[in-house]
């Protein structure tokens, strides 16, 4: 009867949707990205895995790059997923501008974690590499041109948000 209970309640895990919250929220999607890229569906699947207050402060990052004029920020549709850098999956990125009105990129680990896959970007004619610890995000128009150098050691992880202008709907 025992095995029976243990080998029920493995099941029942199984179809559980994660719980974590907060910091444990790398290791449940360290455990389901394997390899290179988990797309996330919908903002209600990066809710379940880090919580509201974080997501909805992930989601309101581009309003920080809105001109101080009075001008509203459009509605966005938004693009979400983690990608994974290693030496052997995806070791570097090479320099693009990303097709989105804005791009938030959060470190999912700190840098010092991993060799290489730093992000570097180019601003006022100037390369420019940056340190991120875990938690921290970039948010840059999408113009920016960017890249990740090449991994030498370790994996990195970033969860990226493409903020795209919604289109909008024709009234017929």
């Amino acid at each position: 009867a025992d095995k029976k209970d243990e080998d029920a309640a493995a099941k029942k895990r199984k179809k559980e949707p994660p719980k974590s919250k907060g910091k444990d929220w790398q290791t449940e999607f360290l455990r389901v990205l394997p390899f290179a890229t988990l797309i996330f569906a919908c903002i209600g699947s990066l809710t379940a895995l880090i919580g509201d207050d974080e997501t909805q402060t992930l989601l309101a990052l581009p309003a920080r790059l809105k001109p101080s004029s009075d001008a509203p920020l459009p509605a966005f549709r938004v693009e979400i997923f983690v990608r994974r850098y290693s030496r052997s999956t995806r070791p570097w990125i090479q320099f693009h501008c990303d097709n989105a009105l804005f791009t938030v990129n959060v470190a999912c680990a700190p840098d010092a974690r991993h060799e290489g896959g730093r992000l570097v970007c180019v601003v006022d004619d100037e390369l420019q590499q940056l340190e991120r610890d875990e938690g921290e995000a970039t948010v840059h128009p999408s113009s920016l041109l960017h890249a990740v150098t090449s991994m030498t050691t370790g994996v990195r992880y970033s969860l990226i948000c493409f903020f795209h202008r919604k289109e909008e709907v024709e009234v017929q």
